[in-house]
């Protein structure tokens, strides 16, 4: 199979598994703040921010270390599955003791704290799943992983939506969310063992190697929640659980946009351990072309759903939550940037340039936290929305300049002036087109369509030498 067919058959099967999943968690975070109002919604999303933190600390960052070397030497795949799930069960053992002592500490509303610790005892179960996840992805087996982020989402939305029928308040909704996170672990184990046996043996060399790999990637992992979740966080403390609510509910809008870049960046990382030390001129080609590729289907997409942002919040949430409706059109434009990060991370990570990935990770936590201290208490959600676009901004120009100065030079301009100008025409019709209904967006779409195949923004010559790469 070609890499290209490859990468897009594992993004395909992982992004629509992940759309469906974040689709189904939706439903599930809509029905909760209809039913339960925007401040249990902002009580969950607190314990749900504090389990993301701490989960990355369970891993240590490993996980990309682990897909990395296992894609590169899979004959020592079962050395470091079982190296993991040794760290792994460690970690999360001190991780779920330390969610609980922080928000003990924090005093947040009772109902907060008691979904808290539900999710806390949720962490040591949980990191199993990763240890299991790095394996399949290195085998680039990634269909596996999303059954089971599938039946993850499944279980919670369908025992979550059941529950709020039967009047269930929001602690009972915190231990369904709890029980959720253990589910996935379950489901991928039996794959994993078909796959690769762990060898339970202390290896002193793979156990001082992914020691050593634990300061640069651990902080990576840390600065990266820490920039998902620290604004909300902050928010949550600066303003109160109702308006944490109101800014999660467009959040959870614009976390479905962001399916098929993840999923990308997931499929390209152990293409880019392979390719790029056996063909770096073949990497460097599937390279700037997947930033050219994504770009082109993001900027017109953030530009719709921002145009749209009251349309939709209305139509998801009702009326009691227009407040959301300026929150979404800022964080739209969260789909650009983030679009092109992960294909500098990888690019990064492959090259054995994680350092560089941390200044990135780091810069972009420090500038959203910052910013949502300053903005929040003047803006309300709007001013999250505005620290997440300023840190996603910091981000995406660290890791471009990292990959450009660091790894290879690569030229974007005559790559990324096409569909700009088209976006830039489409957000003309979308603003002042008068047509019936959905007809500005169609109108939009179809001008922007039509002039990237006017200016031949895509060649026949481009995509047969992309269809055209072989495996590495």
């Amino acid at each position: 199979m070609s890499v290209a067919r490859r990468l897009v058959f594992n993004t395909g099967a992982r992004s629509a598994a992940e759309f469906i999943n974040r689709g189904g968690t939706f439903l599930f975070w809509m029905m909760t703040a209809r039913t339960l109002g925007a401040s249990a919604l902002g009580s969950l999303a607190f314990a749900l921010s504090l389990f993301n933190l701490f989960n990355n600390f369970c891993h240590l960052g490993l996980t990309n270390v682990v897909v990395r070397e296992a894609a590169r030497t899979p004959q020592k795949a079962g050395l470091y599955y079982s190296h993991s799930l040794m760290l792994f069960g460690a970690t999360s053992l001190i991780s779920a003791l330390g969610m609980i002592g922080l928000v003990l500490l924090m005093r947040p509303q009772p109902d907060t704290i008691f979904a808290s610790i539900a999710l806390a005892t949720a962490l040591v179960p949980a990191s199993a799943f990763f240890a299991g996840r790095s394996l399949l992805y290195a085998a680039e087996q990634l269909p596996k992983v999303s059954l089971a982020y599938t039946g993850e989402s499944l279980f919670k939305t369908l025992f979550g939506l059941a529950a709020l029928q039967l009047g269930a308040d929001v602690r009972t909704i915190a231990v369904i969310i709890a029980l959720s996170k253990v589910l996935p672990t379950i489901i991928l184990l039996p794959y994993v063992h078909r796959l690769v046996k762990p060898e339970w043996r202390l290896d002193a060399p793979t156990m001082r190697f992914l020691v050593s790999m634990i300061p640069s990637f651990s902080l990576i992992n840390i600065s990266n929640s820490l920039f998902w979740t620290a604004p909300t966080l902050l928010l949550t403390k600066l303003c109160g659980e109702e308006t944490a609510g109101i800014y999660n509910a467009a959040h959870k809008v614009a976390d479905l946009t962001l399916c098929i870049p993840n999923a990308y960046g997931q499929a390209i990382l152990p293409t880019a351990s392979k390719m790029l030390a056996a063909k770096p001129r073949h990497f460097r080609f599937l390279f700037v072309r997947s930033l050219k590729y994504m770009f082109i289907m993001t900027v017109a997409l953030a530009a719709m759903i921002s145009f749209g942002a009251e349309q939709i919040i209305r139509l998801l949430y009702g009326q009691h939550l227009a407040a959301a409706a300026l929150v979404l059109k800022l964080l739209a434009w969260l789909l650009v940037p983030f679009s092109l990060v992960p294909i500098f991370s990888a690019a990064l990570l492959s090259g054995n340039l994680q350092k560089h990935d941390l200044a990135a990770n780091a810069a972009a936590a420090a500038t959203a936290a910052a910013v949502v201290t300053l903005a929040a208490p003047y803006m309300g959600p709007a001013g999250a929305a505005v620290a997440y676009l300023a840190g996603a901004a910091v981000f995406m120009v660290i890791e471009w300049a990292s990959v450009y100065r660091r790894l290879f030079r690569f030229s974007m301009a005559c790559h990324l002036w096409r569909p700009s100008l088209g976006a830039l025409l489409m957000i003309i019709v979308l603003t002042g087109g008068r047509f019936p209904g959905l007809g500005n967006l169609f109108m939009g779409a179809g001008v922007y369509l039509v002039f990237l195949a006017l200016s031949k923004t895509i060649t026949r010559s481009e995509w047969l030498m992309i269809k055209n790469l072989q495996t590495v």
